[in-house]
């Protein structure tokens, strides 16, 4: 008898052992996400890890911070470019297998959903339009498209709508009885474009009450305007998925994509794409612990995983979410869930599917590489033939207001740029100086015109920090800033 309790009980905690390995796991395979703890501790079981590529003399220490992230089990797969006066002085393409790299074909021509780093790409877009005499900054939306001014919504003008400070960070026609969540993922909605903006229409706006701040991020919503102002006012009625591939990718013979759909008949699963994936659920509680132990205890408390300094806009996410409002009511979490079928905590894998790369989201879904993104910033700063955007209109690209504003949707005091790029300033101190924007994962396009220098960065592992505080990209824009004030 006791011997029978005693199996049954070895029984039920092995079981209990598997699950609760499984639930740490999750979503990586059980050997893997514990190798990263062996890995971390006694140095057992660790990735190979290789790394191709060119960098020019001088440039050394960009390769050796892109290495140590590798090292430190920072990345599974990432790509780095970097323009400095003109020309290429870093190409770099890394990953990290587990047991052998044999079956794994990354490399730098790889694809990749660079998310919120589209916006970069859509603002040059619209610039380009804006040089061509199509549309204008100050005018009011409602101009280009009449119906967008139905529920007060007929003075909000394109600058602002660039600028984050349009009122429609989510999309709210206060009906009870009408749905007014976003159709943009969803297959059985083929004329999602129509739909989505028929809901842009009927929608109010709404600004935050904190601060008497108009700025809450559009992460969705401003390329899903934009995209249909685009279709309204280009001579051939084109998207801005289009107009990316026939204006700027094809002259360019660059790789971006936004919507393949595009692509007519070129098959998808002929593209190099490489999926984005998340950490285990126990590394995502060893750096959310680590980040919580610095900011409650204010000692350099962290477990395995190094993290950087705590992120300097978690004290304003807990005033403004937790202490003067409902966390799930924020303009971040509906801000991401103003898509129907998407939460916040799982849109990175919303947007992992085939399908959700077939559809136009012109603030969200771009798919690109690292070198296609740099050669388009570097085309910007030195144009070779016809620009893309003449210098005047670049000018308003980059002119902005100096002072940062509060963004209530991201809590960050941001310089938002007429032209819809971001200036970032010294509560960004990697980023200090760099025009452009990032991307939830830690892809960044950024370039300095001061400096002469374009950096494109895209990775396939989806960090839990922001990725302003992304320690990999404080590492390689640290050593990116370094090399070139010494070469």
């Amino acid at each position: 008898g006791d011997s029978n309790r005693g199996g049954r009980a070895s029984g039920v905690l092995l079981v209990v052992f598997v699950v609760v390995l499984w639930l740490l796991s999750f979503p990586k395979d059980p050997v893997v996400a514990s190798s990263y703890y062996t890995c971390s501790i006694v140095g057992v079981l660790c990735p190979e890890i290789q790394i191709e590529g060119d960098t020019e003399p001088g440039y050394e220490k960009i390769r050796e911070a892109f290495e140590r992230n590798y090292k430190d089990l920072l990345e599974r797969h990432s790509q780095l470019v970097v323009y400095h006066n003109g020309n290429k002085v870093v190409d770099l393409a890394g990953k990290s297998c587990w047991f052998d790299c044999q079956h794994d074909e990354y490399d730098r021509e790889t694809l990749q959903t660079v998310f919120s780093t589209t916006k970069v790409v859509t603002s040059v877009v619209i610039a380009a339009l804006v040089d061509r005499n199509i549309l204008s900054y100050e005018e009011k939306i409602s101009t280009y498209w009449p119906e967008f001014a139905a529920n007060g919504k007929g003075n909000i003008t394109l600058q602002e709508l660039m600028q984050h400070a349009a009122g429609l960070s989510y999309l709210d026609d206060k009906d009870p009885e009408t749905h007014d969540l976003l159709p943009l993922l969803n297959e059985s909605v083929p004329d999602y474009l129509d739909a989505m903006a028929r809901i842009i229409e009927r929608s109010y706006a709404h600004y935050p009450r904190l601060n008497e701040t108009r700025t809450a991020y559009h992460g969705i919503t401003r390329g899903i305007i934009l995209n249909e102002i685009v279709r309204r006012v280009d001579p051939k009625g084109r998207t801005i998925g289009q107009f990316v591939q026939q204006e700027i990718a094809a002259p360019l013979g660059i790789d971006y994509y936004i919507g393949l759909s595009n692509l007519g008949k070129k098959n998808i699963s002929e593209l190099p794409i490489m999926k984005h994936e998340s950490d285990s659920v126990a590394w995502k509680l060893n750096i959310v612990i680590s980040i919580l132990g610095r900011f409650l205890m204010g000692n350099c408390l962290e477990l395995i995983h190094p993290v950087p300094e705590v992120p300097h806009n978690i004290p304003r996410f807990i005033r403004d979410d937790i202490v003067y409002g409902n966390i799930f009511q924020s303009a971040l979490i509906r801000g991401a869930e103003t898509v129907d079928g998407v939460l916040a905590i799982t849109v990175t894998e919303q947007f992992n599917s085939d399908y959700s790369r077939l559809i136009e989201s012109p603030s969200s879904n771009g798919l690109t590489n690292a070198w296609s993104m740099a050669k388009l910033m570097n085309e910007l700063l030195h144009p070779n033939g016809k620009p893309i955007v003449g210098e005047k209109t670049f000018t308003q690209l980059l002119r902005n207001a100096g002072a940062p504003e509060y963004d209530i949707g991201i809590h960050a005091n941001t310089i938002y740029t007429i032209g819809g790029w971001n200036l970032f300033h010294s509560d960004f101190p990697a980023f200090d100086g760099f025009y452009g924007w990032s991307g939830i994962g830690g892809a960044t396009m950024l370039l300095d015109p001061h400096t002469d220098l374009v950096v494109a960065y895209t990775t396939s592992r989806i960090e839990t920090m922001s990725p302003w505080d992304d320690l990999r990209t404080h590492r390689i824009l640290g050593s990116i800033r370094e090399a070139c004030v010494s070469a």
